[in-house]
């Protein structure tokens, strides 16, 4: 689909530039899961806890 709009610009080169996360964000990302199961695991822990 193609719209002619006058003065407007396209750019058609496309470059890969990178994917993921920077080693540091990846850090990050991977403390985070982390805290996030051992949360969830507390929650079902303490679901199943009798009262």
């Amino acid at each position: 689909m193609s719209t002619n709009v006058p003065g407007a610009v396209t750019d058609r080169h496309w470059r890969y530039v990178d994917s993921g996360h920077t080693p540091g964000a990846a850090l990050l990302a991977a403390g985070i899961a982390e805290d996030i199961a051992t949360n969830r695991e507390i929650a079902r822990e303490e679901r199943k806890a009798p009262r």
